[in-house]
């Protein structure tokens, strides 16, 4: 079983930012991603432009008020150079400041946007997706958390890493770590994230209760 796709692939070029607003005014586009919850863009590596379309639209959601989800499609980007995929992935990282980035792959893309990112190879695409979000920082940011719990040790990105990550974009976020096996300059980095505790595993469960009663009270940890 196979599939044959035909288009006329020479039109795609004429897919352009210039375009797009000289068959939609402006003003009319600003208002229909006021109202969108959901932005897709789709076949990014048959669309040379599309990346200069993202950008123009990106440019232009602060304006609107609101944060949408924002699906990109890369389609094969075994078509594009390595340097055009580390261009958009770039691109989307910054995106993020103003959507909520969800990138759809199978799973030759995301092996190929693995290596590009340098994440370490694996058959494990649950390890892989998470790896890749992590590179890209992708986090749905709009979500609120009233206090997080890292683990030191994970796969892709530490406990330090991650809480870095979180910080650069909630910075007043309430962040718990445990530990098991951290080194102590582990240790006192993160205590010098402001995290409100550090708990060494394994945990009682009456320290556990009351730290996450302190955290959620916004007590930090006398031992910090």
């Amino acid at each position: 079983m196979g599939k044959v796709m035909l288009g006329k692939m020479p039109g795609l070029a004429d897919v352009t930012w210039s375009r797009l607003i000289d068959a939609v005014p402006e003003e009319t586009l600003v208002e229909w991603l006021a109202d969108s919850r959901l932005l897709a863009f789709v076949d990014w590596t048959m669309l040379p432009h599309m990346s200069e379309i993202l950008r123009e639209i990106g440019s232009r959601l602060p304006g609107t008020g609101k944060r949408p989800f924002l699906f990109i499609d890369l389609a094969d980007p075994t078509k594009r150079s390595k340097q055009d995929i580390r261009d958009v992935l770039e691109l989307l990282r910054a995106l993020q400041e103003v959507a909520d980035i969800v990138l759809g792959m199978n799973k030759n893309e995301s092996s190929l946007v693995g290596q590009v990112l340098g994440v370490a190879s694996t058959h494990d695409l649950h390890f892989r997706a998470a790896s890749i979000r992590e590179k890209l920082v992708i986090f749905l940011r709009d979500h609120h958390a009233d206090m997080i719990i890292l683990d030191m040790v994970m796969p892709g990105m530490d406990g330090v890493e991650t809480l870095k990550a979180i910080q650069e974009f909630k910075p007043e976020q309430k962040v718990v770590i445990l530990s098991a096996y951290a080194e102590e300059e582990q240790i006192q980095a993160v205590k010098s994230l402001g995290v409100y505790a550090y708990m060494q595993k394994p945990v009682d469960l009456k320290e556990m209760v009351s730290t996450i009663r302190n955290t959620l009270a916004g007590i930090r940890s006398e031992d910090l």
